[in-house]
Parts: structure tokens; sequence; C-alpha cells
């Protein structure tokens, strides 16, 4: 490629060649089996006859002084460009080829790395195990042509199953494009089966599902921060104290109270106290009497909402 490249700059004749799909009757392509071909098919690439290879490559010669100096010869599915391009595993040397209609709706729902997180982040050790491994073994299925993974083993490696380098980099682009992860296209040389391959996945979003919980739990607390907030100002209005509306009653503010010592306490068990300044917010909320708890949350956590 370089060399014809470099002879054209030179106002010299030459012509590079990448072939496309041939026929299995070819030699060139003679080892590939039945569904070798039908995987590369799903992909957009047809195979041509060794016929319409010789006229491509006539044209190709033929034009050889308009022509750039690099020329792919293949055929192809247009539909099954376009399906690979909306799952968005199309080569990039073959979107130009085909249009796609990107629609708001569904790139807003393309899963990405942080979404990846956040779904596994609400649920527990084994649950998220679970789920990347159905993911990778749905992926492995997809990508070899099968209707379900039900005959996929764990522990089967990708070589047993019929991987090789070109159904191997197919998945590492369906995987990149459902976790929004970029993965080497060794992935499957790297992690030699769908159990070693998930566990991977797992530990590179380690870090980020347990940001996702963090979050999560933040958001939660800011929540109930404000609800706390609220209700302590009203209790405390003049105005909704003569009329009752939106008043907690007194066992109301008890129970609130007791149910906040009592998370506070099972907090502080399982994890410790961070510093002493949460250890002197706690003790100030074990010890205070509902009013105090009230007013500590509206003027240390500044609600002051009125």
């Amino acid at each position: 490629d370089a060399l014809a490249t470099h002879r054209h700059t030179h106002n010299q004749p030459a012509t590079s060649l990448a072939w496309g799909l041939w026929h299995t009757t070819s030699e060139m392509t003679q080892h590939l089996d039945e569904d070798a071909i039908a995987r590369l098919g799903r992909s957009g690439l047809v195979p041509m006859s060794e016929e319409e290879g010789l006229a491509l490559f006539d044209q190709a010669v033929a034009g050889a002084g308009q022509n750039p100096p690099v020329l792919v010869a293949l055929r192809t599915n247009p539909a099954g460009l376009r399906a690979q391009a909306q799952a968005g595993v199309l080569a990039p040397m073959l979107r130009g080829l085909v249009r796609t209609v990107e629609r708001r709706a569904e790139s807003a729902a393309t899963p990405g790395a942080g979404s990846f997180a956040e779904r596994l982040g609400g649920l527990s050790e084994d649950e998220r195990r679970e789920s990347v491994l159905e993911l990778v073994r749905d992926t492995v299925a997809a990508v070899l042509g099968h209707d379900s993974p039900g005959g996929l083993g764990a522990g089967q490696s990708f070589k047993d199953l019929g991987f090789d380098s070109l159904t191997g980099v197919e998945l590492r682009n369906r995987l990149n494009a459902a976790t929004g992860l970029r993965l080497p296209a060794t992935l499957v040389f790297d992690h030699p089966s769908p159990a070693e391959l998930s566990d991977h996945l797992l530990s590179r979003v380690a870090s980020q599902v347990t940001d996702a919980r963090s979050a999560s739990l933040l958001a939660e607390l800011d929540r109930l921060e404000t609800l706390l907030g609220d209700a302590a100002a009203t209790t405390r209005s003049d105005s909704a104290a003569a009329d009752g509306d939106g008043v907690l009653e007194p066992g109301d503010r008890t129970a609130v109270a007791a149910r906040l010592r009592r998370l506070l306490t099972v907090w502080e068990e399982e994890t410790g106290p961070d510093d002493a300044g949460d250890a002197d917010a706690v003790d100030r909320i074990e010890t205070g009497t509902a009013s105090e708890i009230f007013d500590f949350i509206d003027k240390e956590l500044g609600r002051n909402v009125h």
C-alpha cells in the first residue's frame, strides 16, 4: 500500500488491491467452513466468485492511471452493514458504505461504562457476577450465530467454541458497545473462556461500581436530609403550629428520632466512626431529644427551610 502510494506521488504506475471475501471454492478461502462464511455474511461481507474477483482485478488494472493507488475489492450486503452500524460494531473502514439514521432515543439508551456500572451497582456481588457472565455468553452466542447461549459452557475455551481472530475482534467490539469500555483486540486470547472474560470485565468496572453505589447512597441521604429539614422547619413554624397543618405529632417526631438513632448505631457497628467530627455528630443525635435533633439538622446541616 505504501509503495503504491509512493509511486503515485512520483507519477509512476502502481495499484495495490486489498481483497474481500472470496467463495470457498477459491484457494484463498477454502479453509473457511459454512459457519465462518455465515458469520462474515452477518457482518455485511458477501463472498464473490472467482469470475467476479478477476473482473474486479481487470477493472483495477485498466484504471491504474485514474484510480487511487490503493483499492478494496469486495462484495457487501448493505442490510448486514446497516445492522452492524446500528449495533455500533461496524468496522471503521466500512462505515462510509451505509447510511444509518441515528435516533436520539436509541442513542440515549445505548449502554456506556457509566450506565453499565450503575446497573451493576444495584446488584449483590453474586448477582453482578451472574449478570456479567450472562452478558458475555449472550454476546458470544450472537457472534457465533447461535439462537441462544444455552449450549455454551462458561468454562469452555473460546478456541473450542470456534473463535478465531476475526470473531474475537467482533466479540470485543460488541462488548465495547455494551459496556462502554475500551477492550483490546486480544481479549479472547488473554481471557480464553466466558468465565475468565466475565471476571476480567468485573475487575475493569469494580471501581466504577463502587463509585456508582456511593453516589446512589449519597443521593438518598440528600433526599432524606431535605425531608427532615423541611419537617423540622414546618414543625417550628408558628403559623403551622397554630393550625396544625403539616406539623408532625410528638409521637411521630419521637419515632423519627428513634429510627435515626437506630440507623446510626447500625452504621457505626458496621463501619466505625470516620473522624472526631462524625463521632461528635453521632453523639449529639444519640443523646439528643427530638427537638434537639431537628434543631441540629436545621442548623448544622444547613436545612433552614421556611
